[in-house]
């Protein structure tokens, strides 16, 4: 027990380092870099780093991967979809809805999980 916890513990300061430094990737890109060399990588490094930003920042606050993973993956697809000029007030709406539909499906399917191992190795304990 104390060894996992000393890992996770371990686990959180390198991903508290790591959100820090894509803080710091993230500023530079967007005050010393000139927009227009982005451009030529449709600004897939801006999105990547934001991408990055979001979700390490979650993580240190949400034990769980899918709540970051996909709440990044949600507002980087409504800021792509910006750039391409797609600004119908329906839009993000959608975006919410299936994020928050993804997020309750992996989130249902991970405790389904749990419960049918817990089920499995109490009827293994109940045969022995």
């Amino acid at each position: 027990m104390f060894k996992r916890h000393k890992i996770y513990k371990n686990f959180k300061l390198f991903t508290i380092c790591s959100a820090i430094f894509s803080w710091f990737l993230l500023t530079y890109l967007l005050f010393f870099v000139n927009p227009k060399e982005l451009t030529k990588f449709f600004y897939a490094p801006f999105f990547i780093l934001l991408f990055l930003v979001i979700f390490l920042t979650l993580k240190i606050f949400i034990k769980k991967y899918t709540i970051p993973a996909f709440s990044a993956f949600g507002i980087n697809l409504f800021l792509i979809l910006r750039l391409l000029n797609f600004k119908q007030w329906f839009i993000p709406i959608i975006i919410l809805g299936l994020i928050l539909s993804l997020i309750y499906f992996f989130t249902l399917s991970e405790e389904n999980d749990k419960l049918t191992e817990s089920n499995l190795n109490n009827q293994s304990e109940e045969k022995n």
